[in-house]
């Protein structure tokens, strides 16, 4: 299976948008309220953190939130189903030198901290396009 390819353009506003989060028997999970922490790692060290998003952003951080979806008109949402949203700046991707770097997002419940769980694939990468910045 070749890798899922999201695409961010250097020195734009962008969102990255996770949706159908389910639980393992299939059921909506709701993660409100849950710490969000999602990064992108170089390949193929995949310790080196080259971006890095969370509810709780520090430095230079994106920012992640857990709200009601925004589905396009034939979308079909289930009671109670959540999105999580990953926001970029321009700032923050100004500085950003690299070209492709693994991507995966960790919830954990902070009343449980054994639940927790990896909702993006394994395979899942990012792809910079680089633009050049007047």
């Amino acid at each position: 299976m070749s890798p899922v390819l999201l695409k961010i353009q250097q020195g734009t506003t962008f969102a990255i948008i996770v949706t159908n989060i389910r639980d393992y028997a299939g059921n909506v999970l709701d993660p409100t309220g849950w710490k969000v922490r999602g990064v992108a790692r170089q390949i193929p060290e995949n310790n080196i953190i080259l971006a890095s998003w969370s509810t709780t952003p520090v430095g230079t951080e994106g920012l992640a939130v857990v709200a009601n979806p925004d589905p396009l008109p034939e979308e079909t949402i289930l009671p109670g189903e959540k999105w999580i949203y990953l926001y970029g700046t321009p700032e923050m991707t100004r500085a950003w030198t690299w070209y492709v770097a693994l991507f995966d997002i960790h919830i954990t419940e902070p009343t449980n901290l054994r639940r927790e769980a990896k909702i993006s694939k394994d395979n899942t990468n990012l792809s910079l396009i680089h633009t050049t910045v007047y």
